[in-house]
C-alpha cells in the first residue's frame, strides 16, 4: 500500500486545531523515518528545523507568521515528502547531500509557491516597498489609499522581481506569461511607484 492511500483519511481532510497538528507531525516524523532512513531524533530535528525554514520564509515575504499559513504549508510539505516516498524525484535530482539539507531546501521552495499563490497577488503597497528594502513608517496609511492603483499582476511581478530578486524570465515561467507581458507589467508598475515615491517624498498629495 502505498503512504498516499495510506495517509488518505488525513490528507482528504482540513487541519483542524491542535490535534489534527499533532497527528500531521507525528506522520511526517514517522515517515522520515521509515523512508529517508533517519532515526527517530534525526527526524525531529529534520521537521522542526523544516517549520524554521517555514517560520522564515513566512516572515519575510508576508511579514507575519500566521499559524494559519504555518499549517498550510506543513501540509503542503507532507504531501511532496509522500509523493517522494511513493515515487522519487526530487531526491534524485537534487545535489548529493544528506537528506536533512534536501528537506530545508524543499521547505524553503514549497513555502515560497504558498506564498507567491496565496499572498502576492494581495500585497499591499506597503508590502511591495518593503519587499524593495523601502522604510514606510508612519506612510501606512498615505499607501493604503493608493492599493486599488495596482493590478494583481503587477503586484506579483513587483515581489517576484524586486521581492525575491527573480529575473523577467523567472518571473513570466512562475506566472505562466511571457516575458515580454511582464516586462510590460514591470514597467507600468515601476512607473506608478516612481511617481507615487515622489509625491511622498515631498510630503503628501495637496
Amino acid at each position: 500500500m502505498s503512504y498516499a492511500s495510506e495517509f488518505d483519511g488525513v490528507e482528504k481532510r482540513e487541519f483542524q486545531g491542535e490535534c489534527m497538528h499533532f497527528l500531521v507531525e507525528q506522520y511526517v516524523v514517522q515517515l522520515l523515518q521509515d523512508v529517508f532512513m533517519l532515526n527517530k531524533s534525526t527526524a525531529e530535528d529534520a521537521w522542526e528545523m523544516a517549520g524554521r525554514v517555514i517560520s522564515l520564509c513566512l516572515t519575510r515575504h508576508v511579514g507575519i507568521c500566521d499559524h494559519k499559513d504555518v499549517l498550510a504549508v506543513k501540509k503542503i510539505l507532507m504531501n511532496r515528502l509522500i509523493q517522494e516516498a511513493d515515487d522519487p524525484s526530487y531526491f534524485d535530482k537534487a545535489e548529493r547531500g544528506s537528506v536533512q539539507t534536501c528537506i530545508v531546501v524543499m521547505t524553503r521552495e514549497v513555502t515560497l509557491n504558498y506564498v507567491r499563490n496565496a499572498h502576492y497577488a494581495q500585497s499591499s503597497l506597503a508590502d511591495i516597498f518593503r519587499a524593495m528594502n523601502v522604510d514606510v513608517e508612519g506612510a501606512g496609511p498615505y499607501l493604503a489609499g493608493l492599493d486599488q492603483m495596482f493590478s494583481s499582476s503587477q503586484r506579483c511581478v513587483l515581489r517576484l522581481i524586486y521581492g525575491e530578486g527573480c529575473t523577467v524570465i523567472q518571473a513570466a515561467g512562475m506566472l505562466g506569461v511571457s516575458p515580454q507581458e511582464v516586462q510590460t507589467l514591470q514597467s507600468q508598475a515601476m512607473e506608478l511607484l516612481q511617481h507615487e515615491w515622489l509625491i511622498l517624498r515631498k510630503g503628501g498629495r495637496c
